[in-house]
């Protein structure tokens, strides 16, 4: 599937439930994210036509998190479900 979509001039795909961990060894390689969660929801294409993944969630909770605090100290957060 990874091939035939790196074939068909995709630039990168959204992985969801229950794929993002099954998808792993299916890729070159893992950026920083992907690795501390242990999780893919992105892949996307290099030029080289190597696979990378990554989890866009980790940021994603981060900036929704920041934006909700509006600049008070957070300290440490869970998240859950």
């Amino acid at each position: 599937m990874l091939k035939m979509c790196r074939d068909l001039g995709f630039d990168g795909l959204n992985i969801t439930f229950p794929a993002k961990q099954i998808v792993i060894p299916l890729l070159d390689e893992l950026a920083l994210t992907a690795r501390m969660v242990g999780a893919v929801n992105t892949v996307t294409f290099a030029e080289d036509g190597r696979t990378v993944g990554h989890n866009t969630d980790v940021t994603g909770f981060r900036a929704s998190l920041e934006d909700s605090l509006q600049g008070r100290p957070c300290g440490r957060s869970v998240l859950v479900g």
